[in-house]
């Protein structure tokens, strides 16, 4: 199990609490994810950003994500062969995510977490709030570092 996945089991228990989902979501930041992509040679320019493998369903855009390549080669079974994955980091997956898009992590997983729209506009806020809190510290520390000479 990978760490998210064990974040997960543990916030999806009865007796979790918001601590518990925080973790979820620091634990998603930082972790790796695999995103299935169209292949190159089926995408119109070679040389185009990766074009994610979207499922739309009633209007609603579901992207798919795995927290481990073998997640997603199960998932993608004889399929393999004929898509790519584009491997990112959690904060900026969530980051550049649309408004109108559906996280599904590890989908067809023993874990599996879908993140709806509103959840992921409250991660792109946490976000937010880190970034301050990182910036913050990186001038209180440039503050209190000795001139050169």
């Amino acid at each position: 199990m990978t760490e998210l996945e064990v974040q997960l089991v543990q916030a999806l228990s009865d007796d979790a609490d918001n601590a518990a989902a925080n973790k979820v979501y620091l634990s998603l930041f930082r972790s790796e994810l695999y995103i299935p992509i169209h292949k190159r040679n089926q995408q119109v320019n070679d040389d185009a950003d990766p074009m994610p493998m979207f499922i739309e369903h009633d209007g609603a855009f579901f992207l798919l994500a795995f927290d481990s390549f073998d997640k997603l080669q199960a998932w993608a079974g004889d399929y393999i062969d004929e898509i790519e994955s584009y491997q990112t980091i959690g904060f900026h997956l969530i980051g550049n995510l649309r408004d109108n898009v559906y996280l599904c992590l590890n989908f067809g997983s023993e874990v599996y977490k879908e993140f709806p729209p509103d959840e992921i506009q409250q991660l792109k806020k946490m976000l937010g709030k880190l970034k301050q809190l990182r910036d913050m510290a990186e001038r209180e520390a440039g503050e209190s570092e000795p001139e050169s000479i």
